[in-house]
């Protein structure tokens, strides 16, 4: 089967749909489609293969990223034009050009939902994408997300939606369980956006002086900015770092922290994705069978369960967190247990090539 994504990502960057695109497009070719994935050059000067970590198998066309604005998004919607001549089905993320390729095609489409549209313009779009025929499929990041669509959609939605939370892939030479050393290390990945929790993890760093706390993410400023509100010395500051090299530091830690809170704002607008995020840090956190410490919210409760592959903690309750990461210090064969499931359930539910192989066949 030929599929062309086509996508509004910037390829290579520091964005997570980024990640989800590349990843997602290895895994459709992985499963034996031919496969075509339509981004935007990035400014980053690195082969996007090798950045990603991914294989080549299958074709990347980028367009220009060239100012002004309007000059760019013909071009993004030329290159997209060009690639889905022959294409059995065309997957997208991007309302924009999804809209136009079904008014001027009879391609088959499936559309993937993030959040809901927070512009009344990506609201036209949307309604539009709702009601087409031409998707065949909508897919949603987290149940929440269906919920609210169909809710705010209500009967205008066709009965073929599928919820599928993002995924990461299992990495086989990963070590189960921590070393039998007293105090734990740490590890947070991910952004700086406001209630992605960075506050959390430097409040633990300053409550708990002997463990060590590994913070990836977060741009030049955002860093330096952190840490001159905390100098703690037990954290050690990465700034952003390509995703291969994230998951090795990654590998260091013994416990993975997830500190969400109920509001996650993100992008210029400050779109709150809270309650419908589903975090690819954490399935990364699966993916290495690591010790997870998570909110206990309810969009993270749809992967994670309490004491069986994660313990959760009270979002914004900072003792809870410490009782948490105690608990696991203090239980061994706890901490090996939620280890092990967290591994299992990403290998056989939350994988790329599982979700990849859902898409089509579900």
């Amino acid at each position: 089967m030929r599929i062309v994504y086509l996508s509004s990502s910037v390829i290579p960057s520091e964005t997570a749909n980024s990640i989800n695109v590349m990843k997602m497009s290895q895994a459709f070719a992985s499963n034996g489609n031919d496969v075509v994935l339509v981004g935007i050059k990035g400014s980053i000067n690195a082969d996007p293969f090798d950045y990603y970590g991914v294989k080549k198998n299958f074709k990347l066309k980028l367009s220009s990223n060239s100012p002004p604005k309007l000059i760019n998004i013909i071009s993004r919607i030329i290159t997209s034009f060009k690639n889905v001549n022959g294409a059995d089905i065309i997957y997208s993320r991007w309302a924009l050009i999804t809209l136009l390729v079904s008014v001027t095609t009879k391609k088959k489409i499936i559309f993937e939902h993030h959040h809901l549209p927070n512009n009344w313009v990506n609201i036209i779009f949307e309604k539009y994408i709702i009601q087409s025929k031409k998707i065949i499929k909508h897919v949603f990041i987290t149940e929440a997300l269906k919920k609210d669509y169909i809710e705010k959609y209500n009967g205008l939605l066709n009965k073929n939606l599928l919820v599928l939370p993002d995924g990461a892939q299992s990495i086989e030479t990963a070590q189960v369980g921590p070393s039998f050393k007293k105090s734990l290390e740490c590890v947070y990945v991910g952004s700086f956006y406001p209630g992605k929790g960075i506050e959390v993890v430097m409040e633990l760093a300053k409550r708990m002086p002997n463990n060590r706390f590994h913070v990836v993410g977060g741009n030049v400023k955002e860093v330096k900015k952190f840490k001159k509100i905390n100098a703690n010395e037990n954290i050690v500051w990465y700034g952003y770092l390509p995703n291969g090299q994230a998951m090795e530091v990654l590998m260091k830690g013994d416990i993975a922290l997830l500190p969400n809170q109920k509001e996650v704002l993100i992008g210029k607008n400050k779109t709150n994705i809270g309650k419908w995020t589903s975090p690819m840090k954490l399935f990364e956190y699966m993916s290495l069978g690591k010790a997870i410490v998570a909110s206990d919210i309810p969009v993270i409760q749809e992967i994670l369960i309490d004491k069986k592959n994660a313990v959760l903690a009270s979002p914004d309750n900072i003792d809870h967190w410490i009782e948490s990461i105690r608990l696991l210090e203090g239980d061994r064969d706890l901490l090996k247990f939620i280890s092990i499931n967290a591994k299992k359930d990403l290998e056989y539910k939350y994988s790329w090539t599982t979700r990849a192989k859902r898409v089509i066949e579900e």
